[in-house]
């Protein structure tokens, strides 16, 4: 139920200040026994905290989501890169950023649709990339994909820039 519910965008959120920086950093000790021998981790944050209204666990399981499907693209190995930025725009944008096989346009046209997967059977649900979608709409941000085959894909969520918090 809880899956339905978030790549329906009617999950319960519980947003908060977050610093995104210290949940990619908590982010990657989950990441981290999901790498496969062969692909090294690369994370390039930005200096100092970034601030943007997120619910915590689904933020992180979003980087997850993200992460397990680029690792699943480099079946011959590659880098998993995991950055935060602060655009000029005044958003914080998160990029998962992997070397592996890339996809053709129609099939980047299909990532988000719920159930979709090019795992076999027993691999993969279709319901992970449908829920960072889901999340990062309802979270008011946006997300976007550049893939091309052979040449790895780049997914990126921005999200508004916040004022830290009054109290920790």
């Amino acid at each position: 139920t809880d899956n339905l519910l978030a790549f329906s965008r009617k999950r319960a959120l519980s947003p908060q200040v977050l610093d995104v920086n210290a949940a990619l950093r908590e982010a990657k000790d989950l990441i981290t026994p999901v790498l496969k021998g062969t692909i090294s981790l690369d994370y390039d944050l930005h200096e100092g905290p970034l601030f943007a209204v997120l619910d915590r666990g689904q933020f992180i399981n979003a980087v997850l989501n993200l992460a397990i499907n680029a690792c699943d693209a480099m079946s011959e190995g590659g880098c998993l890169r995991i950055t935060s930025a602060l655009e000029p725009s005044g958003q914080v944008a998160i990029s998962v950023v992997d070397t592996g096989e890339g996809m053709a346009e129609t099939l980047k046209e299909k990532i988000f649709d719920p159930f979709f997967t090019t795992k076999p059977v027993s691999m993969g649900t279709g319901l992970g990339l449908s829920m960072v979608h889901g999340f990062v709409s309802q979270s008011g941000g946006a997300i976007n994909v550049v893939s091309a085959p052979g040449k790895g894909t780049s997914i990126r969520m921005t999200f508004a820039l916040s004022e830290a918090p009054l109290f920790d």
